[in-house]
């Protein structure tokens, strides 16, 4: 024999629980934006733009350097060291780019415009 199926006893909210409720629901909503929109605003420029003063190549003995990554692994033949020393107008400074890659420093001379990454401030 079937047994007639009951009704759920639905619990009945208050007004009272309803707004607080509704306001918590504002509040988290509210907070998720503010967190989006402070976190949207752009980031201080890290690029600089300079002239190239000088090249430099250091030599020493040919190394293999092997990296593994996604894309599988690749080695490429090191022999030496390529640096550049830039001038940068805007702040009447000079930098050292370091660990220039050898295609970049066959492809600029002297006197060419480059961008690079602000390098990171020194820890006194």
């Amino acid at each position: 024999m079937d047994t007639p199926r009951r009704k759920p006893v639905v619990v009945k909210t208050s007004g009272r629980e309803m707004a607080l409720a509704v306001v918590a629901i504002v509040v988290i909503i509210g907070l998720l934006a503010w967190g989006f929109i402070a976190l949207s605003h752009s980031v201080p420029q890290n690029n600089l733009t300079g002239i190239i003063t000088a090249k430099h190549f250091t030599p020493h003995p040919t190394e293999t350097q092997i990296t593994i990554g996604a894309g599988g692994m690749t080695s490429r033949q090191d022999d030496g060291e390529y640096t550049f020393d830039i001038h940068v107008p805007s702040e009447n400074h000079d930098y050292v780019l370091y660990n220039v890659d050898k295609t970049l420093y066959d492809s600029k001379k002297v006197g060419d415009e480059i961008v690079f990454l602000r390098p990171a401030p020194d820890s006194q």
